[in-house]
């Protein structure tokens, strides 16, 4: 399945933190897998002038997969430490 939706990703992490429970999940993927992940993370790059996180791409896409808005609540910290501020 190759969905390509129509999502502003810049607006999808949002610039403030949310002080919310974190759990981690440990991963294992295929060296395929990783590989695409790491091809859409550069692909972003472009649009929003950083390279977002392998967490920021998975989010995204399980945010996509159930259908729901989810960033307001799942970002990354180290992700908004990079966003440039906004004056």
């Amino acid at each position: 399945m190759n969905v390509k939706p129509s999502i502003n990703w810049v607006d999808r992490i949002p610039s403030k933190a949310v002080r919310v429970e974190r759990n981690q999940i440990n991963l294992r993927m295929s060296e395929a897998l990783r590989k695409l992940i790491d091809g859409k993370r550069i692909e972003l790059s472009e649009e929003m002038g950083t390279i977002p996180s392998r967490s920021d791409i998975l989010r995204l896409a399980l945010e996509m997969y159930f259908g729901q808005d989810l960033s307001k609540t799942e970002v990354d910290r180290r992700t908004l430490a990079r966003i440039p501020k906004q004056k």
